[in-house]
């Protein structure tokens, strides 16, 4: 049976990190393998975690003694590392960094575990096959800054790529060291601390390799985990995690502008905004409305046979330049012999416009109120006088 790929975790970020105390540690297997190194001068190791499924712990199992359990990460300690599950689930082996220690006080052995921030322990993207990682800072040495102001990426972009670890390209363009990431420049390293670095570059790029680095995003700022310590400089491949071949930091359909005060606008496209499940869609059978065009109503307008223009009234073909329409204040709406529009007519660009027949509420309600002085109520006759309308059930005497 082979064994599971290994794939080391980062001990710290930035400087900083966590440190897990191993519990339950197996004392005989301790003794036999580390013996009782001082706590001034511990040993450092390297270990496996495997998953308990029963507790929720990490095992922590030492190569040293053939892979042997030493003892257990509580399930406490471990559920901040939700991130390390994505290892677990792809069938890799997530290896760290221990320091083995012996109190001679109370004659028993201690066991930590160093493990980067939860948010930049795992890589948000993968190497390329082939690509060789370089070993990251050792105690007391600073990661290297990047000048995020000579690559293409926004302050936008940066800022989502914050927090987190990023595996990052390093490339040689005369004396200047060039960070990519996802196939785009994302800066250089600074001049007075990349020196160590641009020799071992030099060095590897001659045998033809791709080198990647660690890299730290925190608040839009950049910096790259190499080590400068002259000396070997040994390099190592990671196994692919089921993640995304590149950094998935662009907005899709979206567009983000930075203004000159930092502030920041972003539009969306409503398809984007939106989810598929969220569109309001009509129910089966339902009448859909249609957005009625200039050049439809025209042909609505126009007479499909001379006999329909013949049922037409005379009034409805007098032009409707010859309405002359008094003012509403000198005197009340008359009635017209022409047509008389009571919707707004369409333009061409489908906003309403105002025509000479088209008439206000006000001069709707006094135009009814005319026709019924003039001919009565509604429900009347149009025979009827107008100084002799006594109803419409009333009969002559």
């Amino acid at each position: 049976m082979e064994p599971l790929p290994r794939y080391p975790l980062a001990p710290t970020a930035l400087g900083g990190g966590t440190e897990l105390s191993v519990g339950d540690l197996v004392a005989a297997t301790l003794f036999e393998h580390a013996g009782t190194p001082d706590s001034a001068e511990p040993l450092h190791t390297t270990v496996e975690l495997e998953p308990d499924p029963l507790t929720g712990e990490w095992r922590v199992r030492w190569p040293v003694a053939h892979g042997g359990i030493i003892g257990a990460i509580s399930a406490a300690d471990r559920a901040a590392y939700r991130s390390i599950d994505t290892l677990h689930s792809a069938g890799l082996v997530p290896t760290a960094h221990a320091r083995i220690s012996f109190d001679r006080l109370t004659a028993a052995h201690r066991v930590i575990v160093q493990l980067a921030p939860a948010t930049m322990c795992v890589p948000r993207n993968n190497l390329l096959p082939g690509a060789l990682l370089l070993p990251g800072t050792v105690p007391g040495e600073a990661p290297v800054y990047v000048h995020v102001a000579d690559g293409e990426f926004t302050a936008a972009e940066t800022m989502l790529m914050s927090p987190g670890q990023w595996l990052v390209g390093l490339h040689l363009h005369e004396h200047t060291v060039v960070v990519t990431c996802g196939g785009r420049v994302l800066g250089t390293l600074d001049g007075k601390q990349a020196g160590p670095v641009r020799e071992k570059l030099a060095a590897l790029f001659a045998q033809g390799s791709d080198v990647k680095a660690r890299a730290w995003a925190v608040d839009g700022s950049i910096s790259v985990d190499v080590t400068r310590t002259p000396g070997m400089f040994p390099v190592r491949t990671l196994p692919p995690l089921p993640l995304p071949a590149g950094p998935e930091i662009d907005i899709p359909a979206a567009d983000v502008f930075e203004f000159a005060d930092g502030s920041i606008a972003v539009t969306v496209d409503l398809r984007s905004a939106i989810d598929p499940e969220d569109w309001v869609q009509p129910r089966p059978g339902g009448r859909t409305v249609g957005r009625v065009s200039a050049a439809h109503e025209e042909t609505e307008a126009a007479p499909e046979s001379p006999s329909e223009s013949q049922l037409m009234p005379a009034a409805a073909t007098t032009p409707a330049t010859a309405v002359e329409v008094e003012p509403a204040e000198d005197s009340p709406t008359q009635y017209f012999p022409a047509f008389v529009d009571f919707s707004p007519s369409v333009s061409s660009d489908g906003d309403a416009a105002a025509s000479e027949t088209y008439l206000t509420e006000v001069e709707k309600v006094r135009l009814r109120r005319a026709r019924r002085d003039k001919h009565g109520p509604k429900h009347s006759r149009d025979t009827i006088a107008e100084q002799e309308y006594t109803g419409r059930h009333r009969k002559d005497d």
